[in-house]
């Protein structure tokens, strides 16, 4: 099933995709059938629950925050693991990307340009440990699996790029596999233009920020490839530096994951 006809066999569940085809760097691609992304499984109806157990899950990640999972709390797939892995960590108070929270702060980054969504994606990297466990079940060849989120595009998104940077992915490919959620969430999107046009005080709003709101922002994911190329040197120091992930275990996960 390719990422069309997930997206429509999975309506409820938005932007509902698998990272298999993207091409990498040795002229391999990543395998179909592995690797899913979505949003929150909250919405979805009994008729795709049976749907997504015939993917056969090993697990399922959900990266959001424990406030937001309890606030939209969905019934486990039965005989798939469920694990409830923050980003930014248990303990943390605030739903850093629940939409509610972006929607709250449009109105300080179009006045006041306080809060910036290539700072949210920056501000991931040392936040690490969700990232980490998914490497490590990788090397288990606990697969297939869905990662998800709220939105299922920043958080998640940031995921994917982690994976397909260890893949050997282009940073173009990188970034087409990450924008398709503007595709698959264009909907929303366009409720969001037209909910958003104007601010509290009757201005225009910028259409970058309103669009990031339920879908992506490029330059976003580009911030987070400039540092990694510029602070740490690359690809290679990066996750080694911050997964463990020398050449030994990249070449496992390009064996055991590309075709």
């Amino acid at each position: 099933m390719n990422n069309q006809q997930l997206n429509q066999h999975f309506s409820l569940l938005v932007n509902m995709r698998e990272l298999g085809g993207v091409p990498v760097n040795d002229g391999r691609t990543v395998k179909h059938g592995l690797f899913y992304r979505s949003a929150s499984p909250y919405y979805m109806s009994q008729k795709e629950m049976k749907a997504l157990k015939k993917l056969n899950l090993k697990f399922m990640i959900d990266l959001r925050g424990s406030a937001e999972a309890l606030s939209q709390y969905y019934e486990p797939v039965k005989g798939v693991e469920y694990i409830n892995f923050p980003v930014f960590g248990s303990d943390s108070k605030k739903d850093y990307a629940s939409l509610d929270d972006l929607r709250r702060r449009i109105h300080e980054v179009q006045i006041n340009k306080e809060y910036d969504f290539y700072d949210f994606y920056t501000g991931m990297i040392p936040h690490k440990d969700a990232f980490q466990f998914i490497f490590d079940r990788m090397l288990e060849e606990e697969v297939p699996f869905l990662c998800h989120c709220t939105a299922g595009k920043d958080r998640t998104g940031m995921a994917a790029m982690l994976m397909l940077l260890a893949f050997g992915a282009s940073e173009d490919d990188i970034i087409v596999e990450y924008a398709l959620t503007n595709t698959y969430r264009r909907q929303a999107i366009l409720e969001d233009l037209s909910f958003f046009e104007k601010d509290e005080n009757g201005q225009s709003i910028n259409h970058e920020y309103i669009v990031a709101l339920n879908g992506v922002n490029n330059r976003a994911a580009q911030a987070v490839l400039d540092i990694i190329r510029q602070v740490y040197g690359g690809r290679e120091k990066f996750l080694y530096e911050e997964y463990g992930l020398d050449s030994e275990k990249l070449k496992r996960l390009r064996d055991l994951y590309l075709e």
